[in-house]
């Protein structure tokens, strides 16, 4: 596809320097442009799709527990297919090019249903809404393991949860969608724990959110009719590859609620003890919001600032609500923090806006500046900057008890933290103000030559201040 773009633009730079009929020429571009656009645009879907059958096919695999025979075999011959398809999928360079390979994949998705057709899989979709529905389902024993349909579970009371619970603990694989919504906050939860792979899911219940084996999936949706009854975890952590998280109501006829009601890329459950994403290294969509509880536990502890081939990209982390943020691999992008305990970005060097409620942050790689300015509930702060022409400022952090700043930085303003007792500055910079802390003493490693030759210094009313 590289090529593509090269080529249009030698067209463009071609028709500039040809100096006449620009209109004719400058339509011609455009419509080459528009032609390019539509290429890129299905070069994305089939890259989406591609993905996709890849996280039904490798699901699949995982699913018959590696015993071997004639439908092992037939998987490991459609996965080495998507394989190769991956490869020419890189290569691609005309619509011809992408035409070829859309067929091809058209190709190994028939050859896969095909498969599951003629396989000891249960080939339709299953419903359970009653104890009737369920009782079918029982009566297809370990067909459950593999379902080649949609799966759409209508919990309530009148179900025996125990029978409910070993269905669920049977399914391996959907290739299609799976819904599961209680009709009220009674209704028992259930947990998908041998769950591997599915397309698009979603579920609205009480109690939990348990999918501890599931490796690839669709869109999920997060059901926020019983918001606050979900205490419990959220566990989706073994998941590499998801196309999209969103929250929303789940109506009665399964459908989204209302846009007003729906938050896009977001996974908002105010009272869960925790959030599982361990194993998630990229999402795709690049934008991510978390809204829990002040104790909710996070785990992004594999999510780096890359694409889904390893590209650097810039992503927007937005946390409202958890005890820590810890994500050792962002560098790139914005992240937005409210009411989280502890922030640690060890690596990060971007856009960083602290809110309400942050009471300890460490940043290692910062490029940007920091405003830390009114921010009452700040208590101790590290920063390792990388912005020589910008600033610190910690005005009116009031509760401001330990700063450490190293790097280098422009400024830093340090001014009423009544409560500041320890300070540490070994960052080159260029302008200093210490001004109403409750220091007794103050260590300054390292300052920039400009401090002493073009810059200022100010200390004032620290009336404690006995060792500089």
């Amino acid at each position: 596809m590289r090529k593509i773009l090269l080529l249009v633009l030698g067209i463009a730079l071609t028709i500039m320097s040809c100096g006449q009929n620009y209109d004719d020429q400058f339509n011609d571009l455009n419509t080459q442009i528009t032609a390019l656009s539509t290429q890129v645009t299905g070069l994305s879907k089939v890259q989406t799709d591609l993905s996709t059958l890849a996280g039904t096919v490798n699901s699949l695999q995982s699913s018959i527990d590696n015993t071997g025979g004639t439908l092992s075999t037939a998987l490991k011959s459609l996965q080495d297919q998507i394989d190769a398809l991956k490869t020419k999928l890189d290569a691609v360079a005309s619509s011809e090019d992408l035409t070829n390979v859309n067929n091809s994949l058209e190709g190994v998705k028939e050859d896969l249903e095909d498969l599951l057709t003629s396989a000891n899989v249960f080939n339709a979709d299953l419903n359970i809404n009653s104890s009737a529905t369920l009782e079918f389902a029982q009566s297809l024993k370990g067909k459950v393991g593999i379902i080649n349909g949609n799966v759409t579970i209508e919990l309530n009371s009148e179900m025996d949860a125990t029978e409910l619970q070993k269905i669920a603990s049977q399914i391996k694989t959907i290739t299609k969608d799976l819904t599961v919504r209680a009709k009220n906050s009674s209704a028992p939860g259930i947990k998908f724990d041998s769950l591997t792979g599915v397309n698009n899911l979603k579920i609205a219940q009480a109690g939990f959110i348990a999918f501890p084996m599931l490796k690839s999936a669709g869109d999920i949706t997060i059901g926020s009719n019983y918001e606050s009854k979900i205490t419990g975890d959220v566990d989706f952590g073994v998941l590499t590859q998801v196309k999209s998280f969103k929250t929303t109501i789940i109506q009665e006829d399964f459908k989204d609620g209302a846009e007003a009601d729906t938050e896009e890329n977001t996974i908002a459950l105010g009272k869960m003890s925790t959030l599982n994403l361990g194993s998630l290294g990229y999402y795709s969509p690049k934008n991510l919001t978390i809204k829990g509880d002040e104790d909710t536990t996070l785990n992004l502890s594999n999510l780096k600032s890359v694409d889904a081939n390893g590209k650097d990209k810039s992503y927007t982390i937005t946390v409202d609500g958890a005890s820590e943020l810890n994500i050792p691999g962002l560098v790139l992008g914005t992240v937005k923090v409210d009411n989280v305990k502890k922030v640690t970005l060890e690596a990060f060097s971007g856009d960083f806006t602290l809110g309400d409620g942050v009471e300890n942050v460490s940043i290692g790689a910062l490029k940007k500046g920091f405003d830390g300015k009114n921010k009452k509930d700040l208590e101790t702060l590290s920063l390792v900057m990388n912005a020589a022409d910008k600033s610190v400022d910690l005005t009116n952090a009031e509760a401001l008890k330990s700063a450490s700043i190293s790097g280098k930085v422009k400024t830093i303003t340090l001014n009423n933290n009544s409560d500041l007792t320890n300070l540490e500055i070994s960052a080159a910079v260029e302008s200093l103000t210490i001004s109403d802390t409750n220091l007794s003493e103050a260590h300054l490693e390292y300052t920039n030559a400009n401090l002493a030759e073009k810059g200022t210094l100010m200390i004032t009313g620290n009336n404690d201040l006995t060792n500089f």
